[in-house]
């Protein structure tokens, strides 16, 4: 999780695929209303002095 919310305040999830090798930022329940992510395999909170700006994040959500 990234710590921040979206517009819902739903929470924002950090997921990269293995398959596909993006990186996308998702509301909670936008991610699990994907029958291909109905899984969650591994959850990591980004650390904050992982995500600065200038920084590719090296922590991310799921699997």
């Amino acid at each position: 999780f990234t710590g921040e919310v979206d517009f819902n305040d739903q929470p924002l999830l950090l997921h990269t695929s293995q398959y596909d090798q993006q990186v996308t930022v998702w509301s909670l329940p936008d991610f699990f209303a994907k029958s291909r992510y109905g899984k969650l395999e591994r959850v990591k909170r980004l650390k904050p002095e992982l995500w600065e700006p200038l920084v590719k994040p090296l922590i991310f959500a799921a699997g």
